[in-house]
């Protein structure tokens, strides 16, 4: 198996079958979609829930609105049809609390509100999600089964 790292604000769409598509998280969030029927996959790397303004050294797949959109449309132009594709989320973690314990931005929880959103306005079922909590994990998107696992540190592997 070859793996290819997703790295903050990255997205990739793939449909060979022996790669694994694997990125690591704390507040961001992982999208992981998949067309079974095309053999397509894609995993985008969400930083933060909306983008504010445009310019042009703004990467749109930083952002869970527009980086929703942007990663169905690369698995569309792959072959995908969106009436195929199903979601699996991951991250979204609380890492920035206060000495009271409250997050303050919570930037992990909406991040994965905002990529749910996103998903329920394109009519992309979610089938699968771990979200929230306290703790970062490692996500491994097995492009040729669909199959997406997550580590947290010290624990197991285990299927999303």
């Amino acid at each position: 198996m070859r793996t290819q790292l997703i790295e903050v604000g990255e997205c990739a769409v793939a449909r060979q079958p022996d790669l694994v598509l694997e990125t690591c998280l704390g507040s961001c969030v992982a999208v992981a979609l998949y067309d079974s029927g095309a053999g397509t996959a894609g995993l985008l790397h969400v930083l933060l829930p909306r983008m504010r303004s445009v310019s042009m050294e703004t990467k749109a797949t930083k952002f869970a609105d527009p980086g929703v959109r942007v990663l169905v449309e690369r698995m569309e132009e792959a072959g995908a049809r969106r009436d195929r594709m199903s979601a699996k989320l991951a991250g979204g973690a609380s890492l920035l609390e206060t000495a009271g314990g409250f997050d303050l931005f919570q930037i992990g929880t909406r991040n994965a509100e905002t990529a749910r959103t996103m998903l329920d306005e394109l009519s992309i079922p979610v089938v699968s999600a771990e979200t929230g909590g306290h703790v970062g994990r490692v996500v491994r998107f097995h492009v040729g089964t669909g199959r997406v696992t997550v580590r947290v540190i010290g624990q197991r592997e285990r299927e999303l």
